[in-house]
């Protein structure tokens, strides 16, 4: 009887001592399961159509301990499964994303969980695709007639007197002809309003203007349009300043 109920005993213990079937294979999966790691991208701000590049750490044996996703940071939404990184020696691993279906101006994160029970490991700072800032807008002050383009005049000597009916804005005077050229190129491109090049025989400096404008509001206006452009001393010649040369 006595023999019996040892043997009993030593059985029962048998599962504490040494661990069989299920719970052996249990424990090894265990060793192996990624418990660490960092992640990051390579910038906080993208263009739409950027490549997002990932990088991180972890103490994974195999790329399949990892799994990488793109989480939507104000829903909690997955937006991109990334799947496994390419895992390099030394723990470190690679990944990316394309943006693909990436909104602008919203929050994103980098999540990487455990590829065996799915468990969160760690999760990047947040990053964003940023829509390129639209163009300058120049919205006139007042209801100006559209002035119809005429082909660009060069003036080379005094002006005349009919070429002064009307006022110019005065972009600027150059002492390089060449230079002065390079600026109206630069306006040509930017508005269709005539630009001239004139240059008078007492001081020899190209000035160039744009004009001439018969209304004044509308004198008023170019003016805040070009000094937007970036020609901040731009100013206005009246045709009251009397002479050709001076015009």
């Amino acid at each position: 009887m006595r023999r019996l109920l040892f043997a009993f005993v030593l059985v029962a213990a048998l599962p504490a001592v040494l661990p069989l079937g299920p719970g052996l294979l249990t424990a090894d999966l265990a060793v192996a399961q990624a418990t660490t790691c960092t992640v990051a991208t390579d910038a906080t701000e993208y263009a739409p159509g950027d490549t997002v590049s990932i990088s991180g750490t972890s103490d994974a044996v195999e790329a399949a301990d990892l799994t990488l996703a793109v989480i939507n940071s104000s829903t909690g939404e997955t937006v991109a499964p990334l799947g496994e990184p390419t895992l390099a020696e030394g723990g470190s691993f690679t990944s990316s994303w394309d943006g693909a279906g990436a909104a602008t101006n919203t929050p994103y994160f980098i999540q990487v969980t455990s590829g065996i029970d799915g468990d969160q490991l760690c999760f990047s700072a947040d990053f964003t695709f940023v829509a390129a800032a639209p163009p300058p807008h120049f919205a006139a002050t007042t209801a100006a007639p559209k002035l119809a383009a005429t082909a660009p005049t060069s003036l080379i000597g005094p002006a005349s007197p009919a070429q002064c009916a009307g006022h110019f804005i005065q972009v600027g005077a150059y002492a390089e002809a060449v230079r002065a050229r390079r600026v109206m190129a630069e306006l040509h491109g930017l508005q269709a309003m005539p630009v001239s090049l004139a240059i008078p025989a007492e001081d020899h400096l190209a000035r160039v203007r744009l004009g001439p404008i018969a209304d004044p509001i509308a004198v008023d206006a170019t003016l805040d349009r070009i000094k937007h452009f970036g020609f901040s001393e731009a100013f206005i010649v009246g045709p009251e300043k009397g002479s050709p040369t001076h015009c």
